[in-house]
């Protein structure tokens, strides 16, 4: 069973907006927050995290707006890239 099989297709489209949300502002914390001296106050990584957080935001807001087969598709791909871009967010963030 999944959402939008015992739901409706509008309320999966939801929680996984508000989860996408969720995770632009985890992307965003270790920036803030005393995580990793490293990554703390670093341009570097806020930079390369700031664009994953908002591609994030982006992907959520999308899938509100449309979320029709190939629309979610072409979002796959979209939240697929902005998860490797905020790995390479931590990566960059931790070696430059």
């Amino acid at each position: 069973m999944t959402l939008a099989t015992r739901y409706d297709g509008d309320v999966a489209s939801r929680v996984a907006a508000a989860l996408f949300a969720a995770g632009a502002v985890l992307i965003l914390l270790p920036f803030f927050l005393a995580v990793d001296a490293r990554l703390q106050w670093d341009p570097v990584f806020l930079g390369i995290a700031g664009i994953a957080a908002l591609s994030s935001l982006l992907v959520g807001r999308s899938l509100v707006m449309d979320h029709s087969p190939g629309k979610v598709l072409s979002l796959k791909t979209r939240a697929f890239v902005t998860l490797h871009v905020s790995i390479l967010a931590f990566v960059a963030g931790a070696l430059l």
